[in-house]
Order: C-alpha cells, then sequence, then structure tokens
C-alpha cells in the first residue's frame, strides 16, 4: 500500500519521542526496565494484618481460593494538585487513575521539551482508565452523606474514564483531539493505535496516548474460581509452559507521538 494511504513509506513514520510509567515496584520506566532484566514481578503476599486492615473479612483469612497478593502502585493518593491548578476539594473526589495519569502526561511533554501554550502545533489526547472503584469505595458514599450539593456531579465527573482525555487536554492547555478509549484490556493499544490514525491524517502534530489502572481495593487479593481468567498463585507466567493464569495490578503508562516527516 502506497505512503499516500498513510500506512507504508516514510510518510507514514511514527516515533515515541517520549514516554512514562508508574507500575507496582517501579515508580518509573527505568525501575520498570530494571525488573524486567532481573526477570522479577512486583506481586507481594498480604499478610493477615495489612488485609484486615484494607477491610477485608476476618471470615476470609482461612478461605483457601482467596488469594492474598498486591500488585498495585505505591502511594497513588499522593498528587499536586495546586500545580496542576485544582482546588483541593475536587482534587479528594478525583480518581487516583485520573491524578497519575495527568502527571505521567505532563512528565512526557517536559521530556520532549514541549511547553502547553508556547509552541505551534496541536497535540491530542487518546486515553482509558479502567471502571473506577474509588468511585464506589470512597466518592460515592462521601457524597450521599451530602445531599443537595454539586459535589455529586463533580465526583461523577472526576471519576468518569470517558472524562480523562479531556480533563488532561484542559489542565495542559492542548488544543488537539481528545478521544476517550475504552476497549477492556486493549484500551491502551487501541488508544495508540487511534492516535497515530490521526497523526497520519493530519489531525494533530502530536498525540499523547496512554490508559490508566488504579485499584486500591486490589489490596485485598481477590477470589479464585476454577475455570475463570485468574492464576490461582497470585503469579502471572506468559509464554511459560506452567502459566495458570492472570494477576489484577495497577499500571498506568503514557508515550508522546510524533510523525517523522
Amino acid at each position: 500500500m502506497s505512503a499516500e494511504t498513510g500506512v507504508d513509506g516514510a510518510e507514514s513514520d511514527i516515533a515515541v519521542i517520549a514516554m512514562e510509567g508508574r507500575f507496582p515496584g517501579a515508580p518509573s520506566l527505568r525501575d520498570f526496565w530494571e525488573l524486567l532484566r532481573e526477570g522479577r514481578d512486583s506481586i507481594r503476599p498480604v499478610s493477615d494484618g495489612d488485609f484486615l486492615a484494607a477491610g477485608g473479612a476476618e471470615s476470609r483469612l482461612g478461605d483457601p481460593n482467596h488469594v492474598r497478593v498486591e500488585c498495585t502502585l505505591e502511594e497513588p493518593e499522593l498528587f499536586d494538585a495546586e500545580f496542576f491548578g485544582i482546588k483541593p476539594a475536587e482534587a479528594e473526589l478525583l480518581d487516583p487513575q485520573h491524578r497519575v495519569f495527568i502527571e505521567c502526561a505532563h512528565h512526557v511533554l517536559e521530556q520532549a521539551g514541549w511547553v502547553p501554550g508556547r509552541q505551534e502545533g496541536t497535540v491530542g489526547v487518546y486515553a482509558g482508565a479502567s471502571a473506577s472503584q474509588y468511585y464506589l469505595d470512597h466518592v460515592y458514599p462521601s457524597i450521599a452523606r451530602r445531599p443537595g450539593t454539586v459535589d455529586g456531579f463533580i465526583g461523577s465527573v472526576a471519576n468518569a474514564g470517558s472524562a480523562l482525555a479531556t480533563r488532561v487536554s484542559y489542565l495542559l492547555n492542548l488544543t488537539g483531539p481528545s478521544v476517550a478509549v475504552q476497549t477492556a484490556c486493549s484500551t491502551s493499544l487501541v488508544a495508540v493505535h487511534l492516535a497515530c490514525q490521526d497523526l497520519l491524517n493530519y489531525q494533530c502534530d502530536l498525540a499523547l496516548a496512554g490508559g490508566s489502572t488504579v485499584n486500591p481495593a486490589a489490596r485485598l487479593g481477590y477470589q479464585f474460581v476454577p475455570g475463570g481468567p485468574f492464576s490461582p498463585d497470585g503469579h502471572c507466567r506468559p509464554y511459560s509452559s506452567d502459566a495458570a493464569g492472570m494477576s489484577p495490578g495497577d499500571g498506568v503508562g503514557v508515550v508522546l507521538l510524533k510523525r517523522l516527516s
């Protein structure tokens, strides 16, 4: 297929010019690379005390099918709201999935030397997030005690995956397309694909693409069900003969893409 169609040839080449990520046991891409080099994972056992402190039921401590492991980000609640111009009350309602993604998006622009508002060209945002457990566990119970306030509306938007891309565009003053992506496990990959399409169609000059999953409730582990998708021992062994399922975990990744020509 010719380069004119935006598929093959130099005119369709796209470069990753910056990237950032936050992962369990690896707060940066450099740390994540070290985990890969050493063949280590970041899955940690959850002690009885930590399980109960996180709200786990004592009756489940002896359940052999309850896999008490966690693969979560460290301190995802830490967020410099003032830096991004977000009021403290709104920041409290903001899903950690949004908070960490916003930080990563800012970091990749910083790596690329892009200063919003000072350079020509448009930056598109293509992003998705998992369903918000933070909203169910923390935000909704809080706003339910305050009927008749605007917190209900603010809280729902602050935890909506459909609002992540537009929130990033607004906070970072980006004027390209803002596209919400939700295709379950393939969300980040589809976000990159859509970003590449828009770059080749000259809908933007740069494109931020990625996804976010941060689940505070994951510190409780999960229930193993025979025949289900999850591993019986909490470990994920892709491409291995002893692979037995996946293990849920947190992770946020963002790349900045640009046409080479």
